[in-house]
């Protein structure tokens, strides 16, 4: 892994360098890190990266990048290799990672952090799919009664800063407003700002209209109790 990468730096470092941004002048021998030669198609000006014969990366004359695709259809094209995963970002100063793929049977576009499974984004019609198996949860404890905090609640439209005046509304909510009803729902972000975990209030609501249906029940109740006299 270590030397790919150091091949795809110099590679990049190539394309940086090239005369015009369309047509991709590479030198007549490219090395890696440790002198070996890259080596070069010279039926054409694509480049490829070859290991015991078989190519795992080409730059096209267009500036195309496939990673074990030696035809890329965009800019950047990777068939993946392995089931479920395909890329991996990991932080700058700890070995923390998100690595993303297609899934092997579902087609899902799936996320996992640290090698567990987070969410996916469906194949069939692109739903977020949040991971929710028992097998993946600890701690597990089930609400008590948000009726009253709910009817506190403050469901507005706004625009975002930025947004020019013709924008449509965005409907939701505050994050400060939400926070000291429903503190596990806000989620402070890296540069500071608050944000909120929408999915939440599906919870939250479903409590609420259990409440409220116990609420009509026991009237009914009474109502029937007090027809029967």
């Amino acid at each position: 892994m270590r030397k790919l990468l150091i091949i795809i730096f110099l590679l990049t470092i190539s394309i940086l360098l090239s005369p015009t941004p369309h047509t991709m002048n590479f030198p007549a021998v490219m090395k890696n890190a440790f002198g070996q030669n890259l080596p070069k198609d010279e039926s054409s000006s694509d480049l490829k990266v070859l290991l015991d014969g078989t190519t795992l990366m080409i730059i096209t004359d267009e500036g195309h990048v496939g990673i074990n695709e030696l035809t890329p259809a965009q800019m950047l094209h990777i068939k993946q290799v392995i089931a479920n995963k395909c890329m991996r970002i990991e932080h700058q100063s700890t070995t923390d990672y998100w690595e993303n793929g297609i899934g092997e049977t579902s087609r899902n576009y799936k996320f996992y952090y640290n090698n567990n499974i987070r969410a996916d984004i469906s194949s069939y019609d692109g739903s977020y799919i949040q991971s929710s198996d028992r097998r993946f949860k600890k701690d597990i404890a089930y609400l008590h009664p948000v009726l009253d905090k709910l009817k506190q609640l403050k469901p507005a439209t706004f625009r975002y800063i930025g947004a020019v005046d013709q924008t449509p509304f965005s409907t939701g909510f505050i994050a400060q407003e939400v926070e000291h009803l429903f503190p596990d729902l806000v989620r402070e972000t890296d540069d500071g700002s608050k944000g909120l975990v929408y999915d939440g209030f599906i919870a939250i609501a479903t409590k609420a209209i259990q409440e409220q249906q116990k609420i009509i029940d026991d009237l009914q109740k009474r109502i029937e109790a007090l027809e029967n006299r």
